[in-house]
């Protein structure tokens, strides 16, 4: 099913999410929205085309060929407006010769776009799917202690958040879960040199702290991510659902 959410600024593209993962096995799906750091793209309408110079003087061609070789179907212009428009292959889209642009720079609705069009896609199969989606740039503003860039990269990640949610709501088979590997830069709200009836943001490194990371879940076994441990039991907890819902 298609999110029926719109967004004004680009009509064919569906409203917000964040950090999401999207699994489904016979009967459960998941969805789960966290940071990749290389490949970010702008929305459809700012995109552009990474010249054939600027691919060559990166040395991805071939990876591009690779890619090619083992069925996919790449893209260096933009991203489609619906996946029902595409070739059967597999879809791969490099936006940009290296990261793109922050949001503070105009990046538009990229996230949410490329989250809606894989939900789009992957949703066709009848065994279901796994997706991941990351806010990578959310982890930069920390390390950059720029509140600026963390902020609006956070609400660009909420934003795409409720694009898997209004999936799930429709699909009811979906679990949505939200979380981070870390957190980066210490980010707390404070008060304003001493005025507690303002505050502003603060940051206490420009590396990666040890402050707890929430788990956000909603949808079939949500119940199961509650709770306080370790990071990597995200991993066992998720793959106990696939051979749970395999077996059933």
């Amino acid at each position: 099913p298609a999110i029926p959410t719109q967004n004004n600024s680009h009509p064919n593209t569906p409203m917000p999410i964040a950090k999401a993962k999207l699994e489904r096995s016979n009967k459960s799906r998941s969805c789960h929205t966290p940071n990749r750091r290389r490949m970010k793209a702008p929305a459809p309408e700012h995109a552009r085309h990474i010249p054939t110079r600027e691919i060559t003087e990166i040395n991805i061609v071939p990876s591009i060929l690779e890619l090619e070789k083992n069925g996919f179907s790449i893209d260096l212009e933009a991203l489609p407006n619906s996946t029902k428009l595409t070739d059967t292959k597999k879809q791969g889209y490099l936006l940009a010769p290296d990261a793109m642009p922050k949001m503070v720079d105009g990046r538009g609705d990229f996230l949410s776009n490329a989250t809606h069009l894989a939900i789009e896609s992957l949703s066709t199969n009848e065994e279901g799917f796994f997706l991941m989606v990351e806010g990578s740039q959310i982890d930069w503003g920390g390390h950059d202690n720029d509140a600026a860039y963390l902020i609006s990269e956070l609400i660009d990640f909420d934003n795409t958040i409720g694009v898997a949610l209004d999936f799930a709501k429709l699909n009811g088979e979906t679990l949505v879960i939200v979380t981070a590997d870390h957190e980066t830069g210490g980010f707390t709200l404070a008060e304003d040199n001493g005025d507690y009836n303002k505050i502003k943001p603060v940051f206490s490194t420009g590396g990666h702290s040890a402050a707890m990371i929430p788990v956000f879940a909603k949808g079939p076994n949500a119940e199961d991510f509650g709770g306080i441990y370790e990071n990597t039991a995200i991993y066992n907890k998720i793959k106990s659902l696939f051979f749970e819902n395999n077996n059933n």
